[in-house]
């Protein structure tokens, strides 16, 4: 893999939670173990709706006062206003935090967390906006990697957290008790209902939206991809049938799970 420089998210932004209600009313919510967290700690996480459909996926940072929810470009305030319909009487208190950024990279400083999806993403940190802002470096880093981006490969309450890998990428904790949408994930996990995935896909002609074929049947569809590579939400009982090699267009594709998937 090519090196990550430091660099800024564009368009990512930041939310603080603070209060004496913040870790309980979050773990209640979201698909990963808030408690465990301990103060310099992150854990990526979902958002579901009641159907257990991804709302939004993000990192949530444990700091000394409270909470920060590093977010995908678009969504704070989405979610800021979701989070306040679910607040109620809870002691919370949720800010918009403009003053900081999303920086990613190999090295960085301390306060900095390895990704808690893979350590192969690098660093992230939230501080000013002081870096180049840039996601070339590190989207290139993902999809070598074969991990789905909320906003890139899929939109809210478009998948399952299984389809886009979510559970093996330790977003969702399924024994940590009760969250928004949990009857239905957990019923997909314990019977192993796993009828979509986000694979690898490699070509000459991948385009965001091209469906993946193989003989007459449509396996799925490129989500996102740079420089020929890609990811693709695919029907793995069809990848599984599938007689004839898979194409994009007229163009031949290699299709690979992702190395961290069980």
């Amino acid at each position: 893999m090519t090196s990550l420089p430091p660099a800024v998210l564009p368009g990512r932004r930041v939310l603080s939670l603070t209060g004496p209600d913040t870790v309980s009313f979050l773990q209640n919510l979201l698909t990963a173990n808030v408690a465990r967290l301990s103060p310099g700690e992150a854990t990526h996480a979902a958002l579901l709706t009641p159907q257990g459909k991804v709302l939004c996926a993000f990192f949530v940072h444990r700091t000394e006062e409270g909470v920060l929810l590093d977010l995908p470009p678009g969504q704070d305030a989405a979610i800021g206003q979701r989070l306040g319909l679910y607040k109620l009487r809870a002691k919370v208190q949720i800010e918009a935090r403009g003053d900081l950024a999303v920086h990613v990279g190999d090295e960085g400083p301390d306060g900095a967390v390895t990704d808690p999806r893979l350590p192969a993403l690098g660093k992230r940190w939230l501080a000013g906006p002081a870096a180049p802002e840039s996601d070339a470096g590190y989207d290139a880093r993902r999809l070598d990697l074969g991990v789905p981006e909320f906003g890139r490969d899929y939109e809210a309450g478009a998948v399952f957290p299984m389809d886009v890998n979510l559970d093996a990428l330790g977003a969702v904790d399924y024994k940590k008790g009760c969250f928004v949408g949990q009857e239905v994930a957990s019923r997909m996990f314990r019977k192993g209902e796993v009828r979509k995935r986000s694979w690898q896909v490699r070509g000459d002609a991948l385009a965001p939206g091209a469906p993946v074929t193989a003989g007459g049947s449509t396996l799925g569809e490129v989500t996102s991809t740079r420089d020929g590579v890609g990811l693709a939400l695919l029907r793995v009982d069809r990848v599984a049938a599938a007689a004839e090699p898979p194409m994009c267009g007229d163009d031949p594709v290699t299709l690979t799970p992702p190395s961290y998937l069980p």
